[in-house]
C-alpha cells in the first residue's frame, strides 16, 4: 500500500511481460463482482491499481466493461493503455509464414542469412525447455540483457543491474525451476549473440519477458535470425504457434510478422 493506493506486491520488479490475478478458467462475472466487493469491504475508499493487464485476460474484459459503464458500473474504474507489446503468429508451414511477410522484410531476412554464409560464420540455435541448469550460459545471457537495457536508457553498463538480473530476479528463478520455461539461444561462431526467455501459455504460445541481442553483432540481424530459426524449431517439434515478444514494438519484431497488442493499467475505486 502506498498512500491511498493498493498495489500488487512485486509488480515493478517481476520483469514479466504482463500480469494477472489467479482465478479459475471458468470464473463468472458474478464471481468477479463478489471478489471485488469483498476487497471493497476490506479497504473502503482505497484505490486498487492493477498494471500490465493484457487484452486477453478475463480481468481485462471485466474491468474494461466497468470503465465503459461509467456511473452505471458496479464500481468506478479508470482504464488507460500502458504498454505496447508484439506477438508473432504462424502456422505449420515455414514457407507460408515467410510468404506472409512484406516483400521488404523477406528481402532483409534473406540478406541476413546470406551475410552469415558469406562471412563463413557458424550459425546455431540452442533450445532449453524446462529447468535452465547451465549457469555459465545463464550468466552470459544476463550480461547481454543488462547491456541492452543500459543502451536503451543511454547509460553506461553497471555491475549492479547485472547482479540484480542474474541473482535476484523472479524470472531467473522461474527459468531455473519451471517446466513451462523456454529459452532460445542464438549463436554465431559459438558466441551467444541473441536470446529470448519465456514461458508457455494455455494458448499454444510462449510469452517472452526477456528478449535481447548483443548490439556488437547487430549488423547480422541476430534478432530476426533467432525468430526465424525458433519458428522452424517450434513447427517441427511442438504444437506452439505463437511468440509473444512482449513489451516494445521494435522494427525487427514487426518485420518478422509481429502484430501489436496492449497491456493496460486499471485504477479501481473501492
Amino acid at each position: 500500500m502506498k498512500k491511498n493506493k493498493l498495489c500488487l506486491f512485486g509488480e515493478n520488479i517481476s520483469g514479466a511481460g504482463h500480469l494477472d490475478l489467479l482465478y479459475d478458467a471458468v470464473i463468472t462475472t458474478k464471481q468477479l463482482e463478489n471478489a471485488f466487493a469483498e476487497l471493497k469491504s476490506m479497504f473502503p475508499g482505497k484505490i486498487l491499481e492493477l498494471r500490465m493487464i493484457n487484452e486477453r485476460s478475463k480481468i481485462y474484459r471485466f474491468l474494461q466493461e466497468m470503465s465503459v459503464a461509467g456511473a452505471d458500473a458496479f464500481f468506478p474504474v479508470k482504464a488507460e493503455e500502458e504498454r505496447v507489446c508484439v506477438k508473432v503468429l504462424f502456422n505449420d508451414n515455414y514457407e507460408e509464414y515467410e510468404k506472409g511477410l512484406s516483400r521488404n522484410a523477406r528481402s532483409n531476412l534473406h540478406k541476413a542469412y546470406s551475410k552469415v554464409r558469406r562471412n563463413e560464420l557458424d550459425m546455431s540455435l540452442k533450445v532449453i525447455q524446462g529447468p535452465f541448469t547451465d549457469k555459465a550460459l545463464l550468466s552470459e545471457a544476463m550480461k547481454i540483457y543488462t547491456k541492452r537495457e543500459s543502451e536503451r536508457k543511454n547509460r553506461r553498463m553497471d555491475f549492479i543491474p547485472y547482479i540484480k538480473h542474474r541473482y535476484f530476479s523472479a524470472l531467473v528463478w522461474a527459468m531455473k525451476n519451471m517446466a513451462s520455461h523456454y529459452t532460445f539461444c542464438f549463436f554465431l561462431n559459438n558466441r551467444l549473440v541473441a536470446f529470448m526467455t519465456g514461458f508457455a501459455t494455455n494458448y499454444n504460445e510462449i510469452v517472452f519477458p526477456y528478449v535481447a541481442i548483443d548490439s556488437k553483432y547487430g549488423s547480422y540481424a541476430p534478432g530476426k535470425l533467432m525468430i526465424g530459426e525458433s519458428i522452424k524449431y517450434l513447427q517441427e517439434h511442438t504444437s506452439i504457434r505463437g511468440l509473444d515478444l512482449s513489451r516494445g514494438d521494435e522494427r525487427y519484431k514487426l518485420e518478422m510478422g509481429g502484430v501489436r497488442h496492449y497491456n493496460y493499467k486499471f485504477e479501481i475505486q473501492l
